[in-house]
């Protein structure tokens, strides 16, 4: 019995489902059941709170290690009208040097943290599977600042 919000996933070609209506029978696709995707599903927010979150294109001016962190790399984004400091915790995948001057997809509206007696004042995006991380670039050359939608 399936239930809504559910999310559903064929193993053979990937089509995705999420269940709208609670009460259907199993779910099937190639000719095999489909998969419940418990990972997929997460906590759920609406639109409006999603339109809360301001994306911006920052570019990074400066990167530096954090002493006595492995992973965590001092960043100073610049995002067009002004300059932040961020931490981010890139730091077993990508070096300081690979970081200057590439454009990043930041979350800007973030309250400020004290991550290891220093100020963060946003959040760098990556996507990170099992093997790897990779910070979310923009495709072309984008203008610091400019606004993700």
């Amino acid at each position: 019995m399936t239930k809504t919000g559910e999310v559903y996933k064929c193993n053979i070609c990937g089509m995705v489902i999420e269940v709208a209506n609670e009460g259907g029978g199993e779910l099937v696709c190639c000719n095999q059941p489909m998969e419940l995707q418990k990972e997929i599903t997460g906590n759920k927010i609406n639109f409006n709170q999603f339109e809360k979150i301001d994306l911006r294109i920052g570019k990074i001016i400066e990167a530096e290690r954090v002493d006595g962190s492995d992973k965590l790399v001092k960043l100073q984004v610049d995002l067009g009208d002004e300059k932040r400091q961020i931490l981010a915790g890139i730091g077993k995948s990508y070096s300081p040097e690979e970081l200057l001057n590439k454009s990043v997809a930041v979350v800007i509206n973030l309250e400020p943290k004290i991550i290891i007696g220093l100020e963060s004042r946003g959040m760098v995006l990556a996507a990170k599977d099992n093997n790897n991380l990779s910070v979310l670039v923009p495709e072309k050359e984008i203008v610091p600042g400019s606004k993700i939608s």
